[in-house]
């Protein structure tokens, strides 16, 4: 299971075209994703109109919803968050903290372009998609199987591509 962090997500939804959101892209449709309960509210609480609220949460709640917390989660977080700070690594971010170690606990990939999760990967096992673009060796790497679609599928401008390509069809060149 791929959990995909807000720092993707948010961008994802302001059409930024980024390796990050060129790797969301392509895992859509194709891969099990999941998103955080917290995640969810991040990502949705940033959204100005009512329409835009609606179709963002039709599509992230269409995900698996995992809760991000709980008890367990709660204490080995804030043992990490302290292995790491004996280490001299200081998590600006207690909700990194938490979702790196659902994730850890969870045995889940995650897929972020956050720096604050590179201390969890270096240190603590964290394992992380790198959304540089590179979608089937990252998923080999992971040893993910693999199941990229070559069927055309709408993305985040609306237009079609063809899954894997990168490309919008009728995009100028």
């Amino acid at each position: 299971m791929i959990l995909v962090d807000s720092s993707v997500w948010i961008d994802y939804f302001r059409g930024k075209a980024r390796p990050h959101t060129d790797t969301l892209d392509g895992l859509l449709g194709s891969e099990p994703l999941a998103i955080g309960d917290l995640i969810l509210t991040e990502v949705l609480q940033g959204f100005g109109s009512e329409r835009e609220f609606n179709q963002a949460r039709n599509l992230l709640t269409s995900l698996e919803v995992v809760e991000l917390g709980g008890k367990l989660v709660a204490i080995q977080a804030a043992r990490n968050f302290r292995r790491l700070r004996s280490l001299g690594i200081t998590v600006r971010k207690t909700i990194d903290t938490v979702i790196a170690t659902r994730c850890i606990v969870s045995d889940y990939t995650l897929l972020h372009n956050d720096r604050d999760f590179d201390a969890f990967e270096a240190h603590l096992g964290l394992r992380c998609l790198r959304g540089d673009g590179a979608i089937e060796e990252e998923l080999e790497r992971l040893e993910l199987p693999i199941r990229i679609e070559t069927r055309a599928r709408p993305t985040r401008s609306g237009r079609r591509t063809a899954a894997g390509s990168g490309r919008a069809e009728g995009a100028g060149s």
